[in-house]
Formats: C-alpha cells, sequence, structure tokens
C-alpha cells in the first residue's frame, strides 16, 4: 500500500511542476515610504470603491488586450475588473 501511495503522490507532484518558461526572481532593498502618493479612491472609505486604474502598458488577458483596470462597488472592493467588452463581460482579477 505505502508503494502505490508513494507512486501516486509522487506522479501527483510531477504533474503540479508542469509549467514552463516562468522565471522568478527577487531582490533586497530598503522599504521607501510613498511620499505624496496618489489616492485612487478620491478620499472614499477603502471598501468596496469605484476607482479606474489607467496602465501604462497593455496586456492580453483571457484574448482581450487590457489597458485599465477597474475597482467596481459591485465587486465587492477585492476584485477588479477589465473593461466590459462588446459583448457584454467582463474578466475579474481577483487577488488572494
Amino acid at each position: 500500500m505505502k508503494t502505490i501511495t508513494t507512486f501516486l503522490l509522487s506522479l501527483c507532484i510531477l504533474s503540479a511542476s508542469a509549467q514552463d518558461d516562468y522565471e522568478f526572481s527577487t531582490f533586497t532593498a530598503f522599504y521607501i515610504p510613498v511620499l505624496d502618493g496618489t489616492s485612487l479612491t478620491g478620499g472614499q472609505i477603502w471598501d468596496d470603491p469605484d476607482f479606474t486604474l489607467q496602465l501604462p502598458f497593455e496586456f492580453v488577458y483571457f484574448g482581450d488586450t487590457i489597458s485599465a483596470l477597474f475597482g467596481d462597488s459591485e465587486f465587492l472592493g477585492g476584485i477588479l475588473r477589465t473593461e466590459i467588452q462588446n459583448d457584454g463581460t467582463t474578466h475579474a482579477l481577483i487577488a488572494n
């Protein structure tokens, strides 16, 4: 039974690490506080705010080109959404 369990566990670990072309890098630096930052919510309480975050770059997400993210009170504050597409759908980005 141990052999079967070990084999199945090994198979799960190998299949879970099947992602290719992933690069991770990190660095160490002193903390520098943000001075004169810009409020994304315009003074709203940070609980389900409405705001637009215009990005200085574009990226493709589920086949759509994204240039802005939206905080929407209908999406519970912790979820960002993309622009509403021609078919009326939007994509959600959830920070874990």
